[in-house]
């Protein structure tokens, strides 16, 4: 766990990111249609698909200016650029963020790229594999094909599992 000092400072970056985010979400809710006579009926405006995601919006901003205040309040403000400057020419060789990009570019990627277009099964055995072989077949040493084999199994077993679980018991098709 960092030190409170460094924890205030990464508050302040990341609260601020935070409120930047629920004002952009904020106003792509507001371009949804609020009020409509397609159906006609005039709709009213707490049934419209965009009061949701103001709702989520506005508690993003709200909660990451509670935890800002806190920071503020701490002196996490204080020598904010002296330090992201270093960590930023850092990230090259900082293996956490990479992972974490690695993370969220392959969830991306198995969500946008792989499910509807491939297959439940097949798509979410790729990702399995692909997952299993960055973060656990490394470093494996002598046991690599006994590990592979079991990477390969689980991947292979899982999402079938999965599927067959939901359909037969729960009557819910995979997608």
């Amino acid at each position: 766990m960092l030190p409170k000092e460094s924890r205030r400072k990464a508050d302040v970056v990341v609260c601020v990111l935070f409120i930047l985010l629920g004002a952009t979400i904020i106003y792509r809710a507001s371009l949804m249609p609020w009020l409509t006579s397609r159906t006609g009926a005039t709709s009213q405006w707490f049934t419209s698909p965009g009061l949701f995601p103001v709702v989520i919006g506005t508690l993003l901003i709200l909660f990451s200016l509670r935890i800002l205040l806190t920071a503020v309040r701490d002196g996490g403000h204080r020598d904010i650029l002296p330090t992201f400057v270093p960590w930023l020419r850092g990230l090259r060789t900082n293996t956490g963020v990479h992972r974490v990009v690695f993370i969220i570019a392959w969830l991306g990627l198995y969500i946008f790229g792989g499910i509807g277009r491939i297959g439940y099964e097949l798509a979410s055995a790729i990702f399995l594999f692909g997952f299993i072989a960055v973060f656990w077949l490394p470093g494996s040493g002598p046991d690599w094909k006994k590990r592979l084999g079991i990477a390969t199994a689980v991947a292979i077993l899982v999402p079938f599992a999965v599927a067959y679980v939901f359909s037969t018991y729960f009557y819910v098709p995979s997608p």
